[in-house]
């Protein structure tokens, strides 16, 4: 076809003479056989819809790689009856139009795919490939995708959840204060509650991995909604306001899944208070920061806060301007001012297993380049925990995350198949210098919510749930307080706005440390257990558990008992192990 043809002077239908070329031609059966090409064509846009449902895997044109005028080639599944296949007939007469409409040149015979082949370069290209998206497509959809971003930093998300529901629909979610929630109606751009069609969402996030995407941080050159697992770092500008996400996918039964986690650049300052420590855990935070070696260990699930604890921590050290202190992060989560920031990317997809660890050539490196701190992330195998070891055997100080529920299952987890720390070496004086373990609470409305003993009187649940309270911990319902059903405006219908931590702290002390080197971890517990001297109703938090510190917050007011149980532990539970202890057994 000749490039600025009209449709209506060109031959749109494939003659007998390329009809025999085709059905002569050796059917092709590996993709190293075809031509390099850019793009499915037939995947986009208006073009998509030009193919006959039937078709959709059986035919495709192509934009080749090619320099000079842009040419497409013809992909037809070996099975096709090009004599009789009327649909097939009128499939590339509209579609060889269309491409003469945009001046992409085709050739005159179409080449032959086994339709297994051809099926999957087809479902591959379906929703991953928006090169060639018209410029006014291509900026609603990263308009859309800004929108979505933007609707999470106004309504304090965490995270951004984007799922496949069907064949036919897609949805948007976001973790505020802890929990999955549709967006609001009122607030949300598109009033859809985040529902949308599956291909549009499909392709929003198409448009915003391949725009946004930073090359050295992404799994794959492009995105790919029918890949088994997807990574990259996302940057883009919402509102003037810089934005990174941590996206993730995975591959579900009728598509995928991702998880966007939005990494803020916030330079606010949290003090520990902030955070919701209590005064006597930031004097132990403190304690541990004006020593200059040894190991600081924040533990808790996903979601628990324990990256924001690690700035808290690195912002307060108090000679940071003296110090050379350094990060090493997948990503980076956080710019701290006077810490400089080593990103490492760790594959989660299959690598050559020759090639060197990253974590590896940079734990080699960060020992000969005189720093004095050393944040490293989250320690989750044997590399991360070598380099933990190995930094503080040189004598310097180290903080790190740890997925881990308490501050003494901790040790367990380090010496572990997982990680494989030696539990002598870790339990020697001064290689601990710190371990927190922590959970993040949902904060009552202070505008909505209502004393839970009012409520109570008509919810037999949360009646039942007072009283296992005030069995567990002797202490008075009256001062609790609870979400009122369907929250406030201030809220979004939530009963809850914001989110404080709980904590446990482990200083560690001789006797302990001994009990652990042993592996005698429930004597450790009760000899950690048997320093707290205050009732759940006192602030001094020594010798408390998470939960016990949860109960306080209950008592203020602050939390609701619900959402304590809910996160880490019941209360009929609490009082069951309490028993047993005081019977002469251990808590866990």
């Amino acid at each position: 076809m000749t490039v600025g043809a009209s449709p209506s002077s060109v031959r749109t239908t494939p003659s007998r003479n390329d009809q025999r070329l085709l059905q002569s031609g050796a059917t092709i059966t590996s993709r190293r056989d075809l031509p390099p090409f850019k793009s499915v064509l037939t995947s986009l846009g208006e073009l998509a819809v030009l193919v006959n449902e039937n078709l959709r895997t059986r035919f495709a044109a192509v934009l080749l790689e090619r320099d000079g005028p842009k040419r497409a080639a013809i992909f037809v599944a070996a099975d096709v009856d090009l004599e009789q296949d009327r649909a097939y007939r009128n499939c590339w007469q509209n579609v060889v139009r269309a491409l003469a409409a945009r001046e992409i040149e085709t050739g005159p015979a179409a080449l032959r795919l086994d339709p297994e082949l051809l099926s999957s370069i087809v479902e591959e290209a379906a929703v991953g490939d928006v090169n060639l998206q018209a410029d006014e497509e291509l900026h609603a959809n990263l308009k859309r995708f800004e929108s979505i971003v933007a609707y999470a930093v106004a309504n304090r998300a965490s995270d951004i959840h984007v799922r496949v529901v069907d064949r036919g629909r897609s949805q948007v979610l976001y973790r505020i204060d802890g929990d999955l929630q549709e967006p609001s109606e009122e607030r949300f751009a598109y009033k859809n509650r985040g529902h949308f069609g599956r291909r549009e969402l499909e392709l929003t996030i198409a448009a915003a991995f391949n725009r946004y995407a930073k090359g050295e941080d992404a799994s794959h050159g492009r995105f790919n909604a029918r890949d088994d697992m997807q990574h990259a770092l996302l940057e883009c500008e919402v509102g003037g306001r810089k934005i990174r996400l941590r996206y993730n996918s995975v591959q579900r039964q009728y598509g995928f899944k991702a998880a966007l986690r939005l990494l803020l650049d916030d330079q606010r300052r949290e003090t520990f208070a902030d955070l919701g420590f209590s005064a006597m855990q930031e004097r132990a935070l403190r304690d541990a920061l004006a020593v200059k070696f040894g190991l600081i260990l924040v533990c808790g699930p996903v979601g628990a806060g324990k990256s924001r604890t690690i700035k808290a921590m690195l912002e307060a050290l108090p000679d940071l301007k003296q110090q050379a202190v350094y990060t090493i992060e997948d990503p980076v989560e956080y710019d701290v001012e006077g810490v400089d920031p080593i990103p490492v990317r760790r594959e989660t997809v299959t690598r050559d297993p020759r090639a060197e660890d990253a974590f590896a050539a940079v734990r080699r490196n960060i020992v000969r380049m005189d720093l004095d701190s050393v944040s490293i992330g989250e320690i989750r195998d044997p590399e991360s925990g070598l380099t933990a070891r190995t930094l503080v055997d040189i004598g310097r100080r180290v903080f790190a995350t740890l997925h881990e529920r308490t501050v003494l299952g901790a040790f367990a987890r380090l010496t572990g198949p997982d990680v494989r720390l030696d539990r002598h070496a870790i339990t020697r004086p001064n290689f601990i210098n710190l371990v927190v373990a922590q959970r993040l609470l949902p904060l009552l409305c202070t505008h909505c919510a209502q004393p839970a003993v009012d409520l109570a009187q008509n919810d037999p649940a949360l009646r039942e749930k007072l009283k296992a309270f005030q069995e567990a911990t002797q202490l008075s319902a009256q001062p609790l307080r609870a979400r009122r059903l369907g929250g406030c405006a201030l809220c979004n219908g939530t009963g809850v706005h914001g989110r404080t931590a709980v904590a446990e702290i482990l200083e560690p002390d001789p006797r302990v440390m001994r009990l652990l080197r042993e592996g005698q971890d429930y004597e450790a517990i009760d000899h950690l257990r048997s320093t707290r001297s205050t009732d759940f109703g006192h602030q001094d938090t020594t010798g408390k558990t998470i939960f016990e510190h949860g109960i306080y917050k209950v008592y203020l007011g602050l939390v609701d008992l619900r959402d304590l149980e809910r996160e880490i532990d019941t209360f009929k539970r609490y009082r069951a192990a309490m028993v047993s202890a005081a019977s002469g057994g251990s808590q866990c």
